[in-house]
């Protein structure tokens, strides 16, 4: 009998024990939880991914438009290497059509000497910060020596791809060079750089958000047929545009002298 009364309380005992164990065990795996909850990071909810608005090319009028009908558009031709000239033609809000500003060259302009909060508020040219594009299918056609005749051209898209300004140039200079590949495949220059010599009173071009600027290249022509881009010189990266076949004579290389 009193085998049976010890057995039956070892049995009771255990069964107490059991159970406290399992409350202390609960009570660590709460206490272990709440203190996993203090380092889960919030849940982010990564939005889709939507590719940028591809550039559709404008309809420009050029000043010579009402004109082009009754002359001859020809491309242009050079013996050897010439200089960069590149006119701003438009700056401004993107539209579906656009109109030559003979007065492009007074806008957006700003004093180098200018600062915000002791900072400068507008932005170099990046690879990230503008964008180049050549629309080839459209001629601005612009007066040559010969009356009769005007020289064939393709306009040149600047676009401004950030939320701020970006400087494009100094007055109406705009620092493009046109390249184009050598019979080895290289990129060469076809066009000397021709900047101010003098910086006193310059005026730097800034292109703000949503705007684009125009200019454009001439087209050349010459019995050797090859790639062409045009290069935007920057302070600490070259720009590049999109490339396009052209022709060329292979002495536009180098330098005459």
């Amino acid at each position: 009998m009193k085998l049976r009364l010890l057995f039956y309380g070892f049995v009771v005992a255990l069964a107490f024990g059991c159970l406290s164990c399992g409350e202390e065990r609960r009570a660590e795996e709460e206490t272990e939880e709440e203190e996993m909850e203090k380092y889960k990071f919030p849940l982010v909810t990564i939005p889709p991914y939507y590719p940028a608005t591809p550039f559709i090319f404008p309809v420009f009028i050029h000043d010579n438009y009402e004109t082009a009908g009754s002359k001859k558009i020809i491309p242009a031709h050079s013996p050897w290497i010439s200089l960069s000239d590149y006119e701003l033609l438009y700056i401004g809000m993107k539209a579906d059509t656009l109109y030559t500003d003979k007065y492009a060259y007074q806008k957006n302009s700003f004093s180098y000497d200018s600062v915000e909060n002791g900072k400068e508020w507008y932005s170099l040219p990046t690879p990230l910060s503008i964008s180049l594009k050549i629309d080839t299918s459209t001629i601005i056609p612009y007066e040559s020596i010969r009356k009769d005749t005007l020289i064939k051209r393709y306009p040149v898209y600047i676009i401004n791809t950030l939320f701020h300004p970006v400087i494009i140039g100094s007055n109406s200079d705009i620092p493009l060079i046109l390249e184009a590949k050598t019979p080895n495949q290289e990129w060469k220059p076809i066009q000397i750089y021709y900047g101010m010599m003098c910086g006193i009173g310059a005026k730097g071009r800034l292109l703000f958000p949503g705007e684009i600027a125009v200019t454009a290249v001439k087209v050349f022509r010459g019995p050797f047929n090859t790639k062409m881009r045009l290069r935007f010189r920057s302070h600490f990266y070259d720009i590049f545009s999109n490339e396009f076949e052209g022709s060329i004579e292979v002495n536009q290389f180098g330098d005459p002298y």
